[in-house]
């Protein structure tokens, strides 16, 4: 899918994947699995994703395909760690549209955030992106 902007085929398939678990849980394949408590988590790249899909969960970015669309994709928690260009803030300086600290809002679902201060990815895409949380109510 490379004819794609950046990020939108892993948020297509996070939203996917949102939605068919939330569609099997209860059932016979996750009979355990609450549909009201289902998580993202991620690490580096994989937690700027779960930044993305913390606030583009209100639109598919993909046609409906089936039943499983038809469910809600917004994590109901998320756990970010060391995230990767979350922020539009120097020294990362995503821009606004991938940065998904710029576009936190009270409905953003509720997240952890895992970072060392010494780590090689920047501490600020965290700090911000905690800061944006905190800010909006979220």
């Amino acid at each position: 899918r490379s004819w794609l902007p950046f990020g939108a085929a892993p948020l297509m398939d996070a939203q996917r994947a949102m939605g068919l678990v939330r569609q099997m849980a209860g059932s016979s394949a996750l009979p355990r699995l609450d549909k009201a408590k289902i998580g993202f988590m991620g690490f580096s790249a994989g937690a700027h994703l779960t930044g993305h899909i913390n606030v583009a969960w209100s639109n598919r970015a993909y046609p409906r395909i089936d039943a499983a669309d038809d469910e809600s994709c917004r994590p109901d928690f998320a756990v970010m760690v060391y995230p990767w260009r979350s922020v539009s803030n120097p020294p990362v300086s995503e821009p606004p549209s991938g940065a998904s600290a710029d576009n936190v809002t009270a409905s953003t679902p509720p997240t952890m955030l895992i970072q060392a201060e010494d780590d090689p990815v920047h501490s600020e895409n965290a700090l911000f992106y905690f800061l944006a949380l905190k800010q909006k109510g979220a």
